[in-house]
């Protein structure tokens, strides 16, 4: 992992490098983190990814505060499980995990990665290994 700062455009750019579609940029927001901007997929993403989103924080550091307090596992991944405010729908989990300051976060039924999950992790892990 690269200590470089990644900008939204890179993440953009290489999105649209490696699927031929660009994730969509949304206004900045601040949190405890401080500023991240928030990147959405597009329609054709969603279709090849299932429900993900993506974080750029200003730094490496500045995710400190956004990683859960519980132990990822040995790939780096946070696992959590959710639960919909409507009780009738069921639990689902959400991955997250870290590539220098680009946070991904990836919604799924159950408590396991697939080729969804391979294929964006590896287009996050080039994007940190270049260095942006």
């Amino acid at each position: 992992m690269t200590s470089t700062r990644i900008t939204p455009a890179d993440v953009i750019a290489a999105f649209r490098r490696e699927t031929g579609h660009p994730v969509q940029r949304r206004p900045q927001i601040s949190s405890i983190s401080g500023r991240i901007v928030p990147l959405v997929p597009s329609a054709p993403l969603k279709e090849m990814f299932g429900r993900f989103q993506l974080g750029v924080f200003e730094s490496v550091n500045a995710t400190e505060n956004a990683r859960p307090p519980i132990k990822p596992t040995p790939e780096g991944i946070y696992w959590e499980e959710q639960y919909p405010l409507d009780e009738r729908e069921a639990p689902y989990w959400s991955a997250r995990k870290f590539y220098g300051n680009v946070q991904l976060i990836w919604w799924a039924d159950e408590r396991a990665i697939d080729g969804r999950w391979k294929r964006l992790d590896r287009i996050l892990s080039d994007l940190a290994r270049q260095g942006a």
